[in-house]
Parts: C-alpha cells; sequence; structure tokens
C-alpha cells in the first residue's frame, strides 16, 4: 500500500512538471510540435517583431532564433522593430513551432532589424524559415496577384528566388533587370509532413528593395549576343540581346530564332511576329532540358527577309542535341492519335522513335505504315 501511495505520488509530480514546463526562447518554441494527447507548454517570451501579414500573424525573433504568434484578430498592428513580452502556449505550426497568445505586452522599439544574408540554397533549406533575411540579385519577371499582391522573381547567384509582396506599387514592372538588395521574411508552401517545398521571401512593401542598379535607360541598345555563345553567366544576371530570324509565328509560348549559326527559343508574350521576320530579343540566359533558352523576353522586329527553309537532318544528327531548329526529314508513321487541339504521330525513321506534334489535324492518309515527310 504504501509504494502505490509512493507511485501515485510521483506520477502526479510528473504530471506537474510537465504542465509547469515554459518555454522562454524563440528557438525553444520554435522546436516545441506538442502531442495531439498531450498539453501545449506554456510560453513567456520577449523578442522582436520582423513581420506582420495581412492575417496579423506577427513574426519574432531574440538572439536565439525566429517563431511566430498565430493569426488572431485581436491581435494588434505592430510595426517591424517593436519589442513584445508575449505569454500564452505553444501553437504547432506548419513547420515550427508558435504561440497562441493569452497577453501581449508592447516594449517599445529597437532602431534597427538587422537582416542575415543568405543564400537560394540556404533559403530552400529551410534553416533559416521566418528568419529576416537579406539577399542581392537582378529583377527578371514581375507578374500581379489578384487586385494589389505581386510575385517577383529575382535571379541570386546563379539561381531564381521569388518574391512577394502584398502592396503592388504599379512602376514597379519597370525595375525588370535592376540590381536590388531586398529584405524580407524566408518563407515558403508547406506540405502536410512539415517539409518546405518552395521557398519565397514576403515582402512587407516597396521600401524592403534598395535599387543598387537601375535598369538601363534603353535596354535594347545593348550588345547583341551570338546564340551560340549563350551562358546563364555571361551578363551576371542580367538581360542578354540576341537578333535572328523567326523560324515561324509564335508557338509553345513563344519564339524560334535562327542567327545564322544555331537557333534558340525564345519565351515571350510576343504576338506579332512571322516566319522571316528578324527579331531583337532581350531577355535571360538559362539552361532548358536540351540547351539555353531565353526566358522573361521582350522582342521587337526589326526587318523582314524570305521564311528560312528547314535543315535536312538526319536521325542520328536529331539523336544527337539538334534542338529549337526548323527541320525536315522522313519516317515510318507507327500510330497516330488525335486529340482536340492537335494531332500525335508516333513515327521511326530509321532506329530513332519520334514523337510528332501538329497543330490542327494531320493529312487523313498519315496513318499507320505510311511514310511521311
Amino acid at each position: 500500500m504504501l509504494l502505490l501511495c509512493a507511485l501515485a505520488g510521483w506520477l502526479a509530480f510528473g504530471k506537474g512538471e510537465a504542465l509547469a514546463q515554459e518555454l522562454r526562447t524563440a528557438q525553444a518554441i520554435a522546436g516545441h510540435v506538442t502531442p495531439k494527447d498531450g498539453t501545449p507548454a506554456r510560453v513567456a517570451l520577449d523578442a522582436t517583431v520582423t513581420f506582420q501579414d495581412p492575417t496579423l500573424t506577427i513574426f519574432l525573433r531574440d538572439e536565439t532564433g525566429a517563431t511566430f504568434i498565430r493569426a488572431a484578430k485581436e491581435n494588434p498592428r505592430v510595426n517591424r522593430g517593436e519589442r513584445l513580452r508575449v505569454e500564452g502556449e505553444t501553437h504547432t505550426g506548419l513547420i515550427i513551432g508558435g504561440i497562441k497568445p493569452s497577453r501581449i505586452e508592447r516594449m517599445g522599439a529597437e532602431a534597427e532589424v538587422n537582416a542575415r544574408e543568405v543564400t537560394p540554397d540556404e533559403l530552400a533549406s529551410g534553416r533559416f524559415h521566418y528568419h529576416w533575411v537579406t539577399m542581392s540579385g537582378v529583377i527578371r519577371s514581375l507578374r500581379r496577384e489578384g487586385e494589389s499582391a505581386a510575385t517577383l522573381v529575382v535571379n541570386v547567384a546563379g539561381k531564381t528566388v521569388e518574391l512577394r509582396i502584398d502592396e503592388f506599387p504599379p512602376h514597379l514592372g519597370a525595375l525588370v533587370d535592376a540590381e536590388v538588395r531586398v529584405g524580407g521574411l524566408a518563407a515558403g508552401d508547406i506540405n502536410d509532413r512539415r517539409q518546405l517545398v518552395a521557398p519565397y521571401v514576403r515582402l512587407g512593401g516597396i521600401g524592403d528593395i534598395e535599387i543598387l542598379q537601375p535598369p538601363a535607360a534603353d535596354p535594347f541598345a545593348a550588345p547583341i549576343a551570338p546564340i551560340a555563345g549563350l551562358r546563364t553567366d555571361a551578363a551576371g544576371g542580367h538581360r542578354v540581346k540576341i537578333r535572328g530570324v523567326a523560324l515561324s509565328a509564335p508557338i509553345a509560348g513563344g519564339l524560334f530564332i535562327r542567327d545564322g549559326e544555331r537557333s534558340v527559343f525564345v519565351r515571350t508574350d510576343a504576338e506579332e511576329v512571322k516566319a522571316g521576320d528578324v527579331v531583337e530579343a532581350l531577355g535571360f540566359a538559362e539552361m532548358g532540358v536540351f540547351s539555353m533558352h531565353l526566358s522573361d523576353a521582350m522582342c521587337r522586329v526589326v526587318g523582314s527577309l524570305d521564311a528560312p527553309a528547314p535543315l535536312r537532318v538526319t536521325p542520328k544528327e536529331l539523336a544527337n542535341g539538334t534542338d529549337a531548329e526548323l527541320i525536315t526529314l522522313e519516317a515510318r508513321v507507327l500510330q497516330r492519335i488525335d486529340r482536340e487541339s492537335h494531332t500525335e504521330v508516333m513515327a521511326q525513321s530509321d532506329a530513332v522513335n519520334l514523337t510528332i506534334v501538329l497543330p490542327g489535324k494531320a493529312p487523313a492518309d498519315a496513318q499507320a505504315e505510311s511514310s511521311v515527310r
């Protein structure tokens, strides 16, 4: 009987210890996951505000790390740099632990919130998730998201990083190809396994973008780069300009352009282009599945020639990496599949199997075992 009473007392003491657990650092809170059948830990934290989003989620940091106060309409609207004293209990977030507050006390402000310099790989690792970070690069594109938000893509050290801003200034589109330094909250899309699958940086506003070098006043004044020499680092992450003859009207989301030696795919919204037009394209070089191409490009027609003739290629040349070229070859049809907007033809030329995609309907006699050019 004495032993049972002692055991019961020990269990009660252990339970009291669990309930009395109190987390006092951002690092401890971020790393805490409350078991589904467990009791949340108590929180008492002094920390600095780094960011607040439109849902009133408040992101915090101290000398140990970063955490957040979960969204609630009762949360005060705060400013970056404010010091808060937060009491409450732990909240299991999507990727790191946060706080469900019972009391938030405002304690004045710091002079400045310094950002941590990170690389794209460090951002993708999730190591600095919800930290206030900074990086430098070249703005390569901007797209509107709804009425006021926008997403910017920046070239940083040879890789692209997505920036999201809740308030879109109309003039931001003029900053494409500007060198900038940005400060923002490391964030991203999270899967149900608490894994970071799509990192991005959230900006509080236009003030989080520092322009180090504005874009050229006349971007098309840039020198012409040979298509054969395109490299992702050729212009330090800036746009490059090429000139060549359009092999066709726009197709597959862009243009195929030949400069006499090589052809390249240019991803662009340009529409008023036809085969034979001499086109100047200004865009960002990046590696595709088979070869370099230009993305986020702007184009202008500067002349016109005869429509280019296709190159005659052998199946061996095709298999060895012929890409982005207008070509002709002969093949034997193995199968055809008529889709709503196009026809897919499976064919063979010597020992090379091909998939041929034709806009609209292929000729009726292009059936299995027929020969086509």
